[in-house]
């Protein structure tokens, strides 16, 4: 029994860790509806954000110092950049 409850951890501690990646930028302001994060949220690669028409966000990439305005579409948080659509 004791061994089962070890190894059932063990996996779940491994899945967090595999799964959490760094935060490569900072939400420095939302404006309108706005799907996927929120003001002051640290964001990973890879995280979508849907504005929506009329929504805007911006973003401060932390290690490039690059700051990004995106309005309207969806963006995918890059490592130094985000891609739009």
């Amino acid at each position: 029994m004791r061994t089962s409850i070890i190894a059932a951890a063990m996996v779940v501690g491994g899945m967090t860790a595999s799964a959490a990646q760094s935060p490569v930028a900072i939400v420095e302001d939302v404006k309108g509806k706005v799907a996927g994060v929120e003001f002051m949220d640290y964001v990973a690669p890879g995280t979508v954000i849907k504005l929506g028409a009329n929504g805007v966000v911006v973003l401060g990439y932390l290690t490039s110092c690059w700051r990004e305005t995106i309005s309207g579409g969806v963006a995918i948080v890059g490592t130094e950049e985000s891609k739009t659509s």
